[in-house]
């Protein structure tokens, strides 16, 4: 037997049971995803007699690739380096894992994986990828894409073979590195980490030798002093998963028709409340709209004070004749008949003025002309709080006393 595929059997947590319990000396491929499997069959190093060193000799000596994605695995112990100890490919995405490589690797003593290639592990709950990565010494391409690290080991520049890695989706703290894994290849990746791997250590004696010298008084408090004025210049960026209570949107597959992307983050600690704050952040807004957004015919704007949004939101679309908000500075109106509104305010605009071109709302109505639905953002007692392009929801509005902002960004 070379190959087995067992994958989509549903086994649940009891796995296997017994049924891998024998060896398998000419087995080549094992395929055991999408099993709901919570632990290691014991004949791959889970618990069980196997799983103490030296028990018994290798029960698949000849396996090459091991699919254990879609299962519900948090860890994998020192048993399957002896189990499998040919293994090239290993496969473990969509899993529960916490730590990379954790205690996959055996004992120091022992050979971790000598021809082990491909390790994907995207789609996990890894927050750590320690420097043990580096004692894979065949590792090409390693896919740990959409975890939890919030930072990578120096150590994984020193994979010797190392060509592709997949590093995207994780809440990275350093903003240049993370750019980098979104941009560029790997090579530029691990050469960052190696130099950053490098000055850090730098840094490290630096400290060191400034702990063994007697501490000078002058001077010191200036150096205080401007490192807490650039502190309060730092902003901080909170990930949804670093979030106990995260401001959560749903989007339907209808907006896609009609404003198909939305981007949406919080702000706290705003202050709109000295002079002419909220003017001037409103103007902003209005500029921004003008220019980037190219008259909010690329993306729109939109902010609401945090403390009134009711969550979760939805992203929707609903018709004209059904579509009720309640516009900043006016009554409930349905969507049909306020553009029917606007437009003929915008008539009498023009008729005023003498000329062609509107202000304020009025020019933005034909962003909607031919649209059979219209999109709405609406909150989770069912008001809608926002009907982009054209108005914001007098429930959300933003108010000199508002101290946290959600914003969002709808682009075509």
């Amino acid at each position: 037997l070379h190959t087995l595929v067992l994958s989509g059997n549903a086994l649940g947590p009891a796995g296997l049971g017994a049924g891998l319990g024998g060896p398998l000396p000419a087995l080549r491929l094992l395929d055991l995803s999408g099993n709901g499997l919570e632990a290691l069959p014991a004949a791959l190093g889970g618990a069980g007699p196997s799983e103490e060193e030296g028990a018994e000799p290798a029960a698949f000596p000849q396996l090459r690739s091991l699919n254990l994605s879609g299962n519900r695995l948090r860890e994998l112990g020192p048993g399957l380096a002896r189990a499998a100890p040919q293994l090239q490919e290993l496969l473990l995405s969509g899993n529960r894992l916490r730590a990379l490589p954790g205690a996959l690797l055996p004992p120091a003593d022992a050979a971790p994986f000598p021809l082990l290639s491909r390790l994907e592990a995207a789609d996990n709950e890894v927050e750590e990828l320690s420097a043990d990565i580096a004692a894979l010494p065949a590792l090409k391409s390693l896919d740990v894409a959409n975890n939890r690290l919030s930072a990578l080991p120096a150590a994984l520049a020193d994979c010797p073979r190392l060509k592709d890695a997949n590093l995207r989706g994780n809440p990275l703290r350093d903003r240049r590195l993370e750019k980098m894994v979104n941009g560029c290849q790997t090579r530029a990746v691990l050469e960052y980490l190696r130099s950053k791997g490098r000055a850090e250590g730098g840094r490290e004696e630096t400290r060191r030798r400034k702990r063994e010298k007697p501490h000078k008084k002058d001077g010191g408090d200036g150096e205080c002093d401007e490192a807490e004025a650039v502190g309060k210049l730092l902003l901080k960026v909170l990930h949804v998963g670093d979030n106990a209570m995260p401001m959560v949107v749903r989007a339907s597959p209808g907006v896609r028709d009609v404003r198909p992307y939305i981007v949406c983050c919080v702000l706290r600690g705003v202050q709109l409340q000295p002079g002419n704050a909220l003017r001037r952040f409103l103007s902003a807004q209005t500029k921004l709209h003008e220019d980037i957004c190219e008259k909010r015919t690329a993306a729109t704007i939109a902010t609401h004070d945090l403390q009134l949004v009711k969550g979760p939101l939805t992203y929707s679309v609903q018709p004209p004749a059904e579509l009720k908000v309640t516009p900043l500075g006016r009554k409930e109106i349905r969507a049909k008949d306020l553009l029917r509104q606007l437009q003929m305010e915008a008539e009498e605009q023009r008729k005023q003025k003498k000329r062609q071109n509107v202000s304020g709302l009025h020019r933005y109505l034909q962003l909607l002309d031919g649209k059979d639905n219209y999109p709405c953002l609406v909150d989770a007692e069912g008001v809608v709080i926002s009907f982009p392009p054209i108005t914001n929801s007098e429930k959300t509005k933003v108010l000199c006393a508002t101290g946290k902002l959600f914003i969002r960004v709808h682009v075509f």
